[in-house]
């Protein structure tokens, strides 16, 4: 069999024909798989600044095509360009799609711990990836990827995996693994999955703060409990999430917040109120309020 894009797109096709029938209530959006880390969408819409939160991991489209906005910065991924993540990112998205040509793509999300046991392996065998590993890269936590004929292969199997249970279930990981090696033999790749890795410098306090934020996403807090926890100054902190995210630490967090809760609205059968409360906000009327001005629509609107 020939390894190319239709392909690919064929068998995104028949997985989301699957989940579409085993769920009838989701006909577009985000479509879960059998694995956890793993979620295909579908839409046949345009849609313009579109609330989108992005987590750690690849995407993948194999119709249609996405820009994604992060302050001044435009990132364009489609069937030849994936885009890699190294942080949790609220972010304003484009998206150029039609009944003709719809968006067909997958999400895989991985941890940093499971690159670094790749990448070390990787440095351990090959004096190759070492000096690519050594090239320098400017992190602004997107990337744009290149995608190969090893990527191709390795989604080839991937996809194919998602349609059996017991196989996913079995060897996702591997998969998952051979997907991402795959990728870290571009060097630019490498250089970027590197600073991820980083335990110091600028990027790496970054992502320190935003966990920090992600484990409170429930609880009051504040700039100076940020502040106390990174031990840093607040006027450093906001230069450091501006720089990264375009947006302050409270600004951020409450982007944050707000996707969780619409999640929440959008595929459980969870209440506003409830999901108010689950992302720590303890006015419900608050919530309403910001949620509109974010999404533009109510809590209630969207609600599944």
């Amino acid at each position: 069999m020939v390894m190319n894009n239709e392909t690919l797109c064929a068998i995104a096709r028949q997985l989301l024909k699957q989940q579409q029938a085993s769920n009838s209530s989701i006909v577009e959006g985000l479509l879960p798989t059998c694995s956890p880390d793993i979620d295909l969408f579908y839409q046949t819409s345009a849609q313009e600044l579109r609330p989108t939160l992005y987590a750690p991991g690849l995407v993948f489209l194999f119709s249609g095509e996405k820009s994604v906005q992060l302050g001044q910065n435009y990132y364009v991924y489609n069937p030849s360009k994936a885009l890699l993540l190294t942080g949790v990112y609220p972010v304003y998205c484009n998206i150029r799609a039609s009944e003709q040509e719809p968006v067909i793509g997958i999400q895989i999300r991985f941890e940093r711990k499971q690159v670094a046991q790749l990448l070390h392996h990787l440095t351990v065998h090959s004096d190759s990836t070492s000096e690519q590993m050594a090239a320098a890269h400017s992190h602004s936590g997107f990337l744009s990827v290149q995608v190969t004929p090893a990527i191709q292969t390795a989604l080839y199997g991937l996809l194919n995996a998602l349609g059996n249970p017991v196989t996913c279930d079995l060897f996702m990981p591997t998969h998952i693994q051979t997907l991402v090696y795959a990728a870290l033999e571009q060097a630019d790749v490498c250089a970027f999955i590197r600073e991820w890795l980083e335990q110091d410098g600028s990027f790496a306090k970054f992502l320190q703060a935003s966990e920090f934020l992600l484990r409170q996403l429930d609880q009051p807090v504040t700039l100076h409990d940020l502040a106390s926890h990174m031990g840093m100054s607040i006027p450093t902190l906001q230069r450091r999430f501006k720089h990264y995210t375009a947006d302050s630490p409270m600004q951020y967090l409450k982007k944050v917040r707000l996707s969780h809760a619409y999640a929440r609205l959008t595929q459980t059968n969870c209440t506003v109120q409830s999901a108010a409360y689950a992302v720590g906000y303890e006015s419900v009327s608050q919530f309403s309020r910001e949620f509109k001005r974010y999404y533009g629509q109510n809590p209630q609107q969207v609600k599944r």
